[in-house]
This record gives structure tokens, C-alpha cells and sequence, in this order.
């Protein structure tokens, strides 16, 4: 998946790196942004604009599944959705010349519901507490 950077002459931007730029891209994924916010949207489970985060940080969501995935398949039975959400600030932010990376932390609670929500044999991964 390839956008435009505005500005740049219409050099092509690749958004699977544009959070963590030469760590590790990520796979091309199928484009179900509208299916997760709408999945989103219609469920009782999810913060209040949590839909609206998930379209406008849909790079940021897709990094954090890819993180996850990585956790289970070395073997983690649990790991801590706001942990993958400070290495993903945290790798951003020592690439970046300029800081943009601006994710309020009640996103990563929200992301590991989803998370589990598509990942049924992620049961138990993320400790998941009632919404607040």
C-alpha cells in the first residue's frame, strides 16, 4: 500500500514502513479499515471514538497486530497491549526528525479488545478489563 506524501512531488510514501522505517515492514495486508471501524462501530465493547481512532491510526493499528502476532508466535501465552504501544512510540520516535506520533494511551486497551475480537485463539493474550 503506497500514498503520496503531500508536498513531495509526488513521491510514493510506503505506509507499511512509515511507523517503524527499516525495522520491519509489514506484510501487505488486505485493506479492512472499513470493516474494522464498522465492526467497531456497531459493538457495545469499544471506547466511545474508538472507530474514529481506528480510521484516522489505521497504520498505527496495523502495527500493533503485527507486534502482537510476532509476541504469540514466539511462543508469549500473554503480553501487555500497552507495551507494543510504547515500542511503537518509542521506534517512531527515534527515527523521526520531527515528532509526530501523537496516540492517546486509552487506544491500546481498544486495540487489544480488536485484537482478540479477530484472533479467537488470542484468548487470554491481552488481560482485557471492563470497558471505562
Amino acid at each position: 500500500m503506497t500514498t503520496t506524501t503531500p508536498g513531495a512531488a509526488s513521491r510514493p510514501r510506503d505506509t507499511r514502513t512509515m511507523l517503524l522505517p527499516g525495522i520491519e515492514p509489514l506484510p501487505e495486508p488486505p485493506d479492512r479499515r472499513g470493516e474494522l471501524v464498522r465492526l467497531v462501530s456497531e459493538s457495545s465493547q469499544f471506547r466511545d471514538g474508538f472507530s474514529g481512532w481506528l480510521h484516522d491510526n489505521w497504520a498505527v493499528w496495523l502495527r500493533f497486530e503485527f507486534e502482537a502476532n510476532k509476541m504469540r508466535e514466539r511462543g508469549r501465552r500473554h503480553y501487555s497491549a500497552r507495551t507494543i504501544g510504547e515500542y511503537i512510540r518509542h521506534s517512531t520516535a527515534l527515527r523521526e526528525t520531527k515528532p509526530t506520533f501523537k496516540v492517546n494511551d486509552h487506544a491500546w486497551p481498544d486495540c487489544a479488545r480488536l485484537y482478540c475480537e479477530l484472533n479467537p485463539g488470542a484468548a487470554g493474550f491481552f488481560e482485557i478489563r471492563g470497558r471505562h
